[in-house]
């Protein structure tokens, strides 16, 4: 990373990225110093979800989609930071703006119906079922995917399960950002 930062004007990804890994080395000063460089609200945004501040990155998303409406990534991400901040109906919100500004987007159209398919997951199987069915056919989301098949086991039979404690301590190693 120090070569990068040297660079006479290192990307915002590449400042966010290193402020990233000092604050995960525990040089919080450092990191803070190169988070303070980030102008683009967008990797400032990524840099606060990765280091778990969810209401600072959420700040972040709302003014990278404020200054830059247009921007398909911007949208898409902050969807996503939502889903993963376990706030569906926000989530939910951001994707019906999104879909009427980007029209047939797909990965838009994913997004909300995940929003929308978390916001009824805590109390219906079915759309537990919806929902592992979507994630299944995503290689990335297999970690996921199997923690939701155990928590619907665990919910059915009433009382967590040893199995569903193992894939979420799977899960946990695999995707720490994600718990």
């Amino acid at each position: 990373f120090e070569r990068v930062l040297a660079a006479p004007e290192p990307g915002a990804d590449a400042v966010s990225a290193a402020a990233v890994f000092f604050h995960q080395l525990g040089e919080i000063g450092r990191a803070s110093a190169l988070s303070g460089r980030l102008t683009d609200t967008a990797a400032l945004a990524r840099y606060r979800a990765a280091i778990g501040d969810v209401a600072g990155a959420r700040a972040a998303w709302h003014d990278a989609l404020a200054e830059k409406p247009d921007d398909r990534t911007i949208a898409r991400d902050a969807i996503a930071f939502e889903i993963a901040a376990g706030a569906p109906a926000d989530a939910q919100r951001l994707a019906a703006r999104a879909a009427e500004r980007f029209p047939g987007d797909a990965d838009l159209v994913r997004l909300r119906t995940e929003a929308s398919v978390l916001a009824r997951v805590e109390t219906d199987d079915a759309s537990l079922e919806q929902l592992i069915a979507q994630l299944a056919s995503d290689p990335r989301s297999a970690a996921q995917t199997q923690a939701l098949r155990t928590m619907l086991a665990s919910r059915r039979a009433g009382r967590p399960t040893p199995e569903f404690a193992d894939a979420m301590a799977a899960l946990s190693r695999e995707q720490p950002a994600l718990l």
